[in-house]
C-alpha cells in the first residue's frame, strides 16, 4: 500500500525541478540569445503555459482525497491470479 501523499509529495518535487530548470533556461536564453522581441515573446508564452499547467493541476489536486492510499497487488486477488 502506498499512501497517495507520497505521490503528492514527488509531484511537487518534478515541478520543482522543472521550475528550476526553467529558470536557469529562461536566464540563458534571455542573457545569450537572440536579443529581440521574438526572444521575449516565446519566453512568455512559455511561462505563460508552463504556469496555466501548473496551477491547472495544483486545483486538480485540491480534490484529490490524499488520505486514501493505492495498492499496487490486490489483497482480494482470485486463486491464481498472480501465479498461475
Amino acid at each position: 500500500m502506498i499512501p497517495l501523499l507520497w505521490i503528492f509529495f514527488a509531484w511537487v518535487i518534478g515541478v520543482a525541478v522543472f521550475s528550476l530548470f526553467a529558470l536557469l533556461t529562461i536566464s540563458l536564453v534571455l542573457r545569450f540569445g537572440l536579443s529581440g522581441g521574438s526572444t521575449f515573446f516565446y519566453v512568455g508564452c512559455f511561462l505563460f503555459v508552463s504556469g496555466i499547467l501548473i496551477v491547472g493541476s495544483g486545483s486538480y489536486l485540491l480534490g484529490v482525497d490524499w488520505s486514501a492510499s493505492l495498492s499496487l497487488i490486490p489483497s482480494s486477488a482470485p486463486a491464481g491470479y498472480l501465479f498461475p
